[in-house]
């Protein structure tokens, strides 16, 4: 992956979470006849990441993928970027709940 494609791959996911509001927020499962399962008020990026591995159209993501995008965002986000730095301040704080 050249460093375009990381740029861009970057900057779709930032537009995302930020879109999304990456903070956090609840999510609503409505039961019932038909309707199970649904997530209403999910964030855009749940969203989109369902109906993508629903569809089947999304190449399987790799784990030095992932490594490259989360790398374009630490780096956008200790460059001042703020969209960058809310995932990378949800990230940490993800990390470090894990480890209590």
């Amino acid at each position: 992956m050249n460093k375009t494609t990381r740029q861009r791959l970057a900057s779709g996911v930032l537009a995302v979470l930020a879109g999304a509001g990456c903070a956090g927020g609840g999510d609503t499962v409505v039961s019932g006849i038909g309707n199970s399962g649904n997530l209403i008020n999910s964030p855009l990026s749940e969203q989109v990441a369902q109906i993508l591995v629903k569809s089947d159209r999304a190449p399987r993501i790799s784990d030095e993928e992932l490594r490259t995008v989360f790398g374009a965002i630490r780096q956008r986000a200790l460059d001042g970027e703020l969209d960058a730095a809310m995932v990378l301040f949800r990230v940490a704080s993800l990390q470090h709940d894990s480890d209590d």
